[in-house]
């Protein structure tokens, strides 16, 4: 049996991953124990994916179309060296402000 447990703040979303669980069919080898942190941005997806291309930040996953807490969106996955995952995420699509990091 698989766990999830979901933390929601405002722009904020964290899923622990307390068993495996393939909820993300699309990221490889997510880890038991693991966290994911979903950030929302407001901006179009593919402004911080070509600044993470040329910062050469490697993507795990991305663009992603799902659907999120709040509505559908797209995504891109980074995993951090302890097998975490960071994903941006755009909920309003077709909304654009500057990309700042």
């Amino acid at each position: 049996m698989s766990e999830r447990y979901k933390l929601n703040a405002r722009n904020v979303k964290i899923n622990l991953n307390i068993k495996c669980h393939k909820f993300l069919p699309y990221v490889k080898n997510l880890q038991a124990s693991s966290t994911n942190l979903c950030f929302k941005i407001n901006t179009n997806i593919d402004e911080p994916k070509k600044y993470l291309e040329q910062n050469e930040i490697q993507i795990e996953r991305g663009i992603v179309e799902c659907t999120g807490v709040f509505s559908n969106m797209k995504s891109i996955y980074l995993k951090q060296t302890n097998g975490n995952l960071i994903e941006l995420s755009n909920h309003r699509i077709t909304e654009s402000k500057p990309w700042k990091i």
